[in-house]
């Protein structure tokens, strides 16, 4: 089975480095059980060969986890209505992604670049990066009720019956989105497991370029032009971003495009596993279980709330961490985390930054309340 390669060029001083999307010799080295990627990244294309010029794609998931088929359709441009709430449930749209050259990472001058961590200027090194083909990128964060139409499942915290659908999906694991088995491949291969959410979405669109993003790609796409902190494109300073990693701060610099720390009513409650007990910064306190607190009180918000970046997608700061495919790597040290950007609900604005990278374990066994979600995309 032949395999193309995606190439994303990183330069930095006297290197190129070249992250290949699939295996660079062509060869099929997935178990039986995965799906491969035949034709990466033409395989943005269905099986119609439909053109890839066309703005939004729009898969409908209103048939379920049981559905043979996923239709796929296209759009010039947004409805006139708007985004409307069948496209956060019943349906997945996603945006054409031109390709282009971004500098990723942050400048040693960033405000809270180094704030409270060993080796930032490592973690956040600025560079250079080429995205050299267009790809697909979902508008919004997937919601609990993407997820439940294809996998059956409802695994998140914030599942309160009247909001859930159009919060997005939390509680999911790397492992679940791309599979344990193939899916850990990346990236010597664009291989996933066939049960996992991308395998489904893969075989049920027959779109196989369905994965989700690298984080060049999530990073490029997030500052869909801009080089500053944060999307909207202004400046910001010390004190604009408060005091440190969970202080929050009066001038709310980014309550207007994220759900985060300090626009999030009850933020400073949180509570063990069990739901038993819930903490103000270390402090107990009896209190009723909040998973089923309203999107005005606590976690996170139906996606789409806030303003969206240039290239209209949304909540690419804050309301969940996403889930990317690479191995989280600095300075030549890998721990065997998977990347996760953007932020969460519970976060400062000081890691909802676009430069801001951290890493999870791949099978979510450190997942807590903030938990991770994603966005699907086509490459």
């Amino acid at each position: 089975m032949k395999i193309n390669v995606m190439r994303v060029s990183v330069i930095m001083p006297a290197l190129l480095f070249l992250v290949s999307c699939g295996n660079p010799n062509g060869e099929n080295s997935a178990s039986s059980s995965a799906l491969t990627s035949a034709d990466a990244p033409g395989s943005v294309l269905p099986a119609d060969n439909e053109p890839r010029e066309k703005q939004y794609m729009v898969v409908d998931l209103s048939g379920g986890q049981f559905a043979e088929s996923y239709s796929v359709s296209y759009l010039e441009q947004i409805p006139a209505e708007g985004w409307r709430d069948e496209y956060k449930t019943s349906n997945l749209v996603l945006r054409l992604i031109q390709p282009g050259t971004y500098e990723a990472g942050a400048p040693q001058d960033e405000v809270y670049r180094d704030q409270n961590f060993t080796n930032r200027w490592r973690v956040e090194q600025p560079r250079t990066v080429v995205i050299e083909k267009p790809f697909y990128l979902a508008v919004f964060e997937t919601t609990q009720r993407q997820w439940e139409l294809v996998m059956g499942t409802r695994p998140s915290y914030f599942r309160n019956e009247e909001h859930y659908m159009t919060r997005p999906v939390e509680q999911v694991s790397y492992n679940d989105i791309r599979g344990a088995d193939a899916g850990a491949g990346w990236p010597t291969n664009n291989n996933v497991d066939a049960e996992s959410f991308i395998g489904r979405l893969r075989a049920k669109t027959g779109v196989t370029g369905f994965d989700i993003p690298t984080e060049n790609e999530w990073e490029y796409a997030c500052r869909a032009g801009t080089q500053t902190p944060f999307n909207d494109g202004r400046a910001v300073t010390k004190d604009d971003i408060g005091d440190g990693m969970y202080h929050s701060h009066p001038n709310d610099i980014i309550a207007h495009i994220a759900r985060y720390y300090d626009n999030t009513p009850e933020v400073r409650l949180y509570y063990d596993i069990n739901g038993k007990n819930l903490f103000v910064f270390g402090l107990k306190k009896k209190y009723e279980r909040v998973i089923n607190a309203p999107p005005s009180l606590n976690g996170t918000q139906k996606v789409g709330s806030y303003q969206p970046n240039n290239w209209g997608l949304y909540d690419m700061h804050g309301n969940v961490a996403e889930w990317c495919r690479d191995w989280f790597e600095y300075a030549s040290i890998s721990a065997g985390e998977r990347i996760v950007r953007g932020g969460s609900w519970m976060n400062s604005a000081i890691s909802c930054r676009s430069a801001y990278r951290a890493g999870c374990w791949p099978d979510g066994k450190h997942r807590d309340i903030t938990g991770h979600g994603f966005r699907a995309g086509v490459f």
